[in-house]
């Protein structure tokens, strides 16, 4: 089971985390597992709380990977579902930063 800070994360996005076989599964989202979700449901919070500002910039897929104990698959899966939210937007070569808006 994801640590309270993510398994909040979890419940928040209305998300039920179960335990199966394979470890931690998030049900009704296909191929996200509970902390992938996890993972952008925390980015998602601190965004809106201003712990990441915009203009700010996001952990990087291996800073993700190593805070939420996920494969690097599963962290830029998390950065491209909150690319395609338009929360974050991503330079070349520089990294993940806090979106001004959707875009």
């Amino acid at each position: 089971m994801p640590a309270p800070e993510y398994q909040g994360a979890v419940s928040a996005l209305g998300v039920e985390a179960v335990t199966g076989r394979g470890g931690p599964r998030a049900r009704n989202l296909g191929v996200w597992t509970g902390l992938g979700i996890a993972a952008a449901a925390v980015i998602t919070a601190r965004i809106a709380n201003g712990a990441y500002p915009v203009g700010g910039k996001v952990p990087s897929v291996v800073e993700l990977s190593t805070e939420f104990g996920i494969a690097a698959s599963t962290a830029q899966k998390a950065l491209t579902h909150l690319k395609a939210e338009g929360l974050i937007r991503t330079e070349v070569g520089l990294g993940s930063f806090v979106a001004d808006g959707p875009s």
